[in-house]
């Protein structure tokens, strides 16, 4: 007997078979064109930063340093920011460091002082910073929350760092302010949390710190624009010494017994205006000594400057509004400035 079934019966099959994959490519195409069509409320500041605080003490933290699984992307946002993807590539070359407590850090990240609108900030973004430097004082913490979500760049990927005004410190104002940062920068937590500068009340804001960090809300804690014996004090009185110390460092002003003591207690040290301040980034890159070294190497002055403190063991913070700068100031790894060399950008702080 012969068992295939009937023509028609076969025919009848088919036509369901391509009907059912007709209506799944048409949903598929909707989603992909038009995604969640969910209606959003907006919320102030603060309380976008509670209501993230609210869900992330939601999730068992098995220790401080616990590392959260990072959110895949979709095929949809790959395709909607071919720039970002196209781009990437060039942060892999980008070295990590690690600070005591296991969390990794890139050694090059994006200074944003002063940058107070988005351009800059997108296009370092789109030229491959991930490791991006804010502040409440910058004022720009909500600019960059938006461009986050607007690139839809996975949180996982970035490395964010913002600080405390000292007219905040003490404990209310402290935890009040956080979460404020948190909601303009449309996140769950921040990857390192700096006190801006030593003033009255620091102390209590520290303990907030360490208990932000506890909590998994502040990957990292730090301090900027501390002395030498206000880190010594944290590091022998509190429950935990700081991880990072960001400070003025460039080669006419080396912050020489910071950095030393930084690196003996293993606190990672970063610098800002590690060309000097604006005023005198010219004068800085004009030395004879990083011109002829430029010449030497086939590099720009702003890049030898850069290279010797990453050599020196130093987290840099390049600002720039360029396009050209921005990426000149990422391509520092295939070059290594002689000991001989290095010692002599070390010579400029005695001028």
């Amino acid at each position: 007997m012969d068992r295939r079934p009937a023509r028609g019966h076969n025919s009848n099959k088919t036509v369901r078979n391509m009907a059912v994959a007709l209506i799944s490519c048409g949903i598929f195409l909707y989603i992909f064109l038009f995604g969640d069509t969910t209606v959003v409320r907006k919320r102030t500041p603060a309380a976008k930063g509670e209501a993230m605080h609210r869900k992330h003490n939601s999730v068992h933290l098995a220790n401080h340093t616990t590392t959260h699984k990072p959110k895949r992307t979709s095929l949809q946002e790959q395709m909607l920011n071919p720039k970002w993807f196209a781009d990437k590539p060039l942060t892999a070359t980008v070295p990590m460091v690690e600070m005591w407590h296991g969390q990794k850090m890139p050694v090059i990240g994006y200074g944003s002082w002063k940058v107070r609108t988005e351009a800059p900030i997108k296009q370092a973004f789109e030229t491959g910073y991930q490791h991006i430097d804010s502040a409440v004082a910058y004022g720009n913490e909500e600019i960059i929350g938006n461009l986050i979500q607007e690139l839809r760049i996975p949180r996982s990927e970035l490395f964010i760092t913002t600080k405390l005004l000292p007219g905040d410190f003490g404990s209310d104002s402290t935890r009040k302010s956080f979460f404020e940062s948190l909601g303009r920068l449309r996140t769950e937590y921040v990857d390192l949390y700096l006190l801006h500068a030593k003033a009255p009340n620091w102390e209590e804001s520290w303990r907030v710190l360490e208990e932000l960090h506890t909590r998994g809300q502040a990957r990292a804690i730090g301090v900027s624009n501390f002395d030498l014996s206000a880190i010594q004090e944290i590091t022998l009185n509190f429950k935990y010494k700081p991880m990072v110390v960001q400070n003025y460092y460039n080669p006419w002003h080396p912050d020489d017994h910071v950095l030393q003591y930084c690196k003996e207690n293993k606190i990672v040290y970063q610098s800002y205006s590690t060309l000097a301040s604006d005023k005198m980034v010219h004068k800085l890159l004009a030395e004879p000594v990083l011109q002829r070294l430029a010449e030497k190497y086939h590099k720009s002055p702003a890049q030898i400057v850069l290279k010797w403190a990453l050599q020196n063991g130093v987290v840099i913070l390049p600002r720039s509004t360029t396009v050209e700068h921005a990426k000149e100031d990422l391509q520092l790894f295939d070059f290594q400035l002689d000991l001989s060399d290095v010692e002599l950008i070390d010579a400029l702080k005695a001028q």
